[in-house]
């Protein structure tokens, strides 16, 4: 009779070839994970400039930021460029409103005031910089900061300038970089340059520097039908109006008296138009001015005294004021 007990022996070899492959499959998964990814630089925002107030006398300039942020971890470098805006330029930036433009810039800090730009050649220090190091978490943002200044002294109409500029970040430094990396991010940039009307008085002929806001005129000896010449010299962004006020309404009066015999009367023309000082606030016979090409208009003031043989001795005054305002 066969004996019908189990290979035991065969029955052991083929459960060790089993374990042996699933081994071999179990090892072969564990050495087949993906390789870790290059780290990837983009510019994902740039402060909002909007709209910035401007004066003629005091400029505009403030610090911004933009953010970038590094995808994978590894140690990456970048650097930033800004453009010449709409109208290409650099140095200065032109923001425009119609045929006016005004110049701004784009500077890495208001200390160094290096000029940011772009274009082939461009290095450092005309661009923005920054470094991910090793080791840093994914997703890690960095924030860079930037300069944008509108300098003072541009006697520009009244209006909003704009302009739209453009950040572009590179991945590698100005002399090693793909090219292909490049990202970018635009910007509005508005500037409100304010209405501004104010006025001086000079002797005749006189400039803007040689006035002042309050003039003193003295007459000295008073004689029939004297005539006096002064400059009234009116900086303006805008077109603006011209109102007089006499305190005496056109006369000068004897210091101390209310009596009607001691007043002298006289007639104020502005550029050969005769004035009403007999009413308050009385408006310029030029009407409405225009403005001026480079802001600056003069006006010739022209004071003629009446008759005055039968005054008694003393000191006589007036108070003219002068207001101007935007039209």
């Amino acid at each position: 009779m066969r004996n019908t007990a189990p290979d035991t022996g065969t029955f052991i070899h083929k459960n060790l070839i089993a374990a042996l492959l699933l081994a071999c499959v179990f090892t072969q998964g564990a050495f087949a994970a993906k390789p870790p990814k290059d780290p990837v630089v983009t510019l994902k925002k740039v402060d909002r400039i909007g709209t910035v107030a401007y004066g003629v006398d005091s400029g505009y300039e403030s610090s911004y930021s933009l953010t970038v942020q590094r995808k994978n971890p590894g140690s990456a470098s970048f650097f930033i460029t800004v453009d010449g805006g709409l109208r290409g330029l650099y140095d200065p930036r032109e923001a425009s409103n119609g045929s006016s433009v005004i110049g701004y810039q784009i500077y890495d800090n208001l200390n160094d005031r290096n000029i940011i730009r772009s274009g082939s050649g461009i290095n450092f220090p005309n661009v923005l910089t920054g470094i991910f190091s090793m080791p840093s978490a994914n997703n890690e943002s960095l924030s860079v900061s930037f300069a944008f200044s509108v300098p003072a002294g541009q006697p520009k109409p009244a209006g909003t300038y704009t302009d739209t500029i453009t950040f572009t970040l590179y991945q590698g430094t100005p002399n090693d970089y793909d090219p292909a990396s490049a990202n970018s991010v635009s910007i509005d940039i508005a500037i409100r340059v304010e209405p501004s009307v104010s006025v001086v008085l000079a002797p005749a002929g006189g400039a803007w520097e040689t006035g002042s806001e309050q003039f003193n005129l003295d007459l000295q000896t008073l004689t029939s039908y004297k005539q006096t010449v002064l400059s009234m010299v009116v900086k303006a962004n805008i077109g603006y109006l011209i109102q007089f006020n006499s305190t005496n309404r056109g006369a000068l009066v004897r210091e101390g008296s209310i009596d009607e015999l001691d007043r002298a009367p006289y007639t104020l023309a502005i550029d050969n138009a005769p004035v009403n000082l007999s009413i308050a606030d009385s408006p310029s016979p030029l009407g409405a001015q225009s403005l001026a090409p480079d802001g600056v208009s003069s006006h010739i003031l022209e004071i003629t005294l009446g008759n005055v043989d039968t005054l008694r001795a003393g000191t006589y005054a007036d108070a003219i004021t002068v207001t101007v305002t935007a039209n």
